[in-house]
């Protein structure tokens, strides 16, 4: 590496180090509950007219999203909630009339601006009652595991057909415009096609039953499907599909193929910004950063595609020359000469270039925003996604450094132009050599020019293999990172009121289980007392000699699925190794709830018990 390009290296590790740990500015993804009135825990005197939501950003109401509950579990008639056009952020809810003394929940759930959804609870009462505020009740981004999956997968096969078809096409226009009569090569573009609008016609059926709390079995709602029609992210895919629509004339007839690849490049990267965080930013800037920086991913995965299927094996243990009169037709997968792959290559190693810059400069930018500092990368889940992002495309340069470095020593500095200058002087004459013939040292010459050239084909192909393989990681990753909270702005501490107590007790009752995990240790779960109000939760985790386990981690949640209620995390302090204690957690009203508790035993080995706890 000569003192320039190793001087520019330390220039862009220099300026991604500088960002991080300067200051970020909020990044805006995953709406965050930052206050409701009346307060989690509060006790009034008289029942409000209304309970508000207030979130750090805009939200979108879902069908029967916020609703009351009283402490049996019952819904109480409370009006259907509202947005006021004005405060976008803030959701209402009419309370009914009539609302006697008791302890009451607001179950809610909305969705973000990002399109993703999140849930929470908070509890407050009326008259002489004991109330205790619900633990965490701030929004939570948990979801259906099997439609959480459906949106990952999805999203995935989104990004790689975007890169198949306009990443593809973009090289076909700017690197090997010869190879748009090559059947390999349309086949890619074709399959492109196919996977974005199979992706984008699931991301609708999907994105309903994901955003109100639905499981697989209403993918098919017309209702939800309607409803998403009318959000940004439905009008977003909506385009996407218009755009899609468009390519099909392309596809059968590339007359227009070159207009509609400079369309599709830029138009329908742009498509994805109302499908994740940077719909949430209005931030121009960021808005525009995360098109680009989408569009120049896609640019460079669809080339190295095209490099492994189209343009490498399609010339591979053939001979580099064929004569014209007896060269197959171009759509019969005729082999690509040397000039044309020669050409092809070395377009496409200057265009990568370009492509991870902007990928550097853009990514640089939406990590600053999404994490904040070095610090936060291992502060959250979102910071550690990055992380293991980042380290994929530090792999994938280093790949991609040695598909360039060959590129450059064979088709740019080494006498195979040579080679390609005879090729064409042959093409020019048909093929004939001459009246004498080659001689033998020029037919030596030239097998071994030949078997240099394999050889340099095989070992570009099997590095331009191994980058699209980490590519779909990557891929993978990002599709992971849209649907994670950044970490650039923890979640809000909403205030809670004072604890209420009533000189009434409640006699107690305890509920204890004995759970097993793998390797014969077990899990001991007690809640005391089993009732409607302030209870403690211990959990004891033993080895497989019933001895304390003094394990890296324990983490549990409550839930009331009868209500669609939680999971709310409980907060869990250990009391000495092994013991674990949960004191002063709220049970707002009657119901089986369901306990999960997460035991790291390892630094890989995690299980998860379940119990469900009957609550009087």
């Amino acid at each position: 590496m000569n003192r320039r390009r190793a001087a520019v290296w330390f220039g862009l590790v220099a300026a991604v180090a500088g960002v991080l740990v300067g200051p970020a500015q909020p990044a805006y993804a995953h709406a965050q509950l930052v206050g409701t009135t009346p307060a989690n825990g509060a006790r009034l005197d008289t029942a409000p007219a209304e309970v508000v939501l207030r979130f750090s950003e805009r939200v979108l109401l879902v069908p029967d999203g916020v609703r009351l509950l009283d402490a049996t579990g019952a819904v109480r008639g409370a009006g259907p909630a509202r947005i006021e056009p004005s405060t976008p952020e803030e959701v209402r809810l009419p309370m009914p009339a009539g609302l006697g003394t008791g302890t009451y929940t607001v179950a809610w759930r909305v969705v973000s601006a990002d399109s993703h959804p999140i849930h929470g609870a908070f509890a407050f009462g009326v008259g002489d009652v004991q109330v205790v505020p619900l633990p965490d009740s701030g929004a939570q981004a948990t979801a259906d595991p099997a439609l959480a999956a459906a949106f990952w997968l999805f999203r995935w096969a989104g990004y790689a057909g975007l890169a198949l078809l306009a990443g593809g096409a973009l090289f076909l226009l700017l690197c090997w415009p010869a190879g748009w009569s090559r059947r390999r090569a349309r086949r890619m573009l074709f399959a492109g096609w196919v996977t974005s609008v199979s992706s984008a016609v699931a991301a609708l059926l999907v994105q309903g039953p994901y955003a109100t709390g639905g499981t697989l079995g209403s993918l098919f709602d017309p209702a939800l499907l309607a409803g998403t029609v009318g959000t940004d992210f439905g009008r977003y895919v909506i385009a996407r599909l218009v755009l899609l629509g468009l390519a099909v004339p392309v596809l059968v007839r590339p007359t227009w193929y070159p207009q509609w690849t400079v369309l599709s490049a830029f138009a329908l990267p742009v498509t994805w910004i109302g499908t994740g965080h940077a719909n949430a930013d209005a931030n121009l800037l960021a808005r525009f950063s995360d098109a680009i920086h989408l569009a120049a991913m896609s640019a460079w995965f669809g080339g190295l595609a095209l490099l492994v299927v189209a343009v490498l094996p399609a010339t591979a243990g053939r001979p580099l020359a064929v004569p014209a009169k007896v060269a197959p037709a171009a759509g019969a997968g005729a082999p690509a000469p040397v000039a044309e792959v020669a050409a092809a290559v070395t377009r496409f190693s200057s265009l990568a270039t370009v492509c991870v810059g902007v990928l550097v400069v853009t990514g640089t930018y939406q990590a600053w925003r999404g994490v904040g500092s070095v610090a936060a990368l291992a502060g959250s889940s979102y910071g550690r996604l990055l992380v293991f992002k980042l380290a994929a495309i530090g792999v994938l340069l280093w790949f991609g450094a040695m598909s360039r470095s060959l590129v450059r020593r064979r088709y740019v500095h080494s006498a195979v132009s040579t080679v390609v200058e005879k090729e064409l002087a042959l093409a020019g004459t048909g093929g004939r050599r001459g009246p004498g013939g080659p001689s033998r040292g020029s037919r030596r010459t030239e097998r071994a020019e030949r078997e240099q050239e394999l050889l340099a084909r095989r070992q570009l192909g099997w590095s331009v293999r191994i980058e699209v393989a980490i590519g779909l990681a990557v891929l993978a990753i990002t599709a992971l990172l849209v649907a994670t909270p950044p970490g650039a702005r923890p979640a809000a501490a909403l205030p809670a009121a004072p604890v209420q107590t009533s000189t009434t007790q409640a006699p107690p009752e305890v509920v204890a289980t004995d759970l097993p995990l793998d390797g014969g240790g077990r899990v001991y779960v007690q809640l005391d007392p089993a009732r409607v109000g302030d209870s403690t939760l211990i959990v004891t985790v033993l080895d497989a000699a019933r001895k304390p386990w003094d394990v890296p981690e324990v983490t549990a949640t409550l839930s009331l699925s009868a209500q669609s209620i939680g999971p709310l995390p409980v907060t869990l302090r250990e009391v000495r190794p092994g013991d674990y204690v949960s004191t002063g957690l709220s049970l707002p009203m009657a119901g089986t709830w369901q306990l999960a508790v997460k035991v790291r035993t390892s630094e890989v080995d995690l299980e998860t018990v379940r119990v469900e706890l009957r609550v009087g």
